[in-house]
């Protein structure tokens, strides 16, 4: 077993060493340094810039609803949300990584790991020893030696 990896999920990246699991937005071993200990009810995810997005979106609606009211013209209007859309959707991409939580789990408070489909559910103790659990979806990668590198901190 290595004795660094890391793997791309949905929000980010998940860093692994011989005692922590961290959750990151580059994959790059220079920003743990930062982090903290997860702690309990606490979520490092940043909300702001997801509900921006949407809000984004609304005004770009209103927009579109006010053309069509004061200009009649339908195409236009329908050209203008669905360019709107495309964009918004764009933009919510790429500010996934963005979005996603940043904190390590050190690997003697993982209790249990449950595999289903195409994401892992992590549950273990906080800073405060309170149980939590995160969902980590869409991961790339070799699947299998996570689950080795996994298995073994859970044995």
């Amino acid at each position: 077993m290595n004795s660094k990896s890391y793997y791309k999920y949905k929000f980010g990246y998940i860093n692994i060493d011989q005692e922590n699991v961290y959750l990151t937005s580059t994959g790059n071993w220079s920003e743990i340094k930062v982090l903290g200990e997860k702690v309990f009810g606490k979520s490092s995810k940043k909300i702001g810039k997801v509900i921006s997005i949407y809000f984004l979106l609304a005004i770009l609606l209103l927009m579109t609803i006010a053309s069509f009211f004061f200009n009649e013209k339908i195409p236009y209007a329908v050209g203008t949300l669905a360019v709107g859309i495309a964009g918004v959707h764009r933009l919510k991409k790429y500010f996934d990584t963005e979005t996603g939580q940043r904190f390590f789990i050190p690997k003697n408070k993982i209790i249990d790991i449950v595999w289903e489909n195409d994401f892992m559910t992590l549950h273990f103790n906080t800073l405060e020893n309170e149980l939590d659990k995160i969902v980590l979806r869409n991961i790339e990668g070799d699947i299998e030696q996570l689950k080795q590198e996994l298995k073994a901190t859970n044995s």
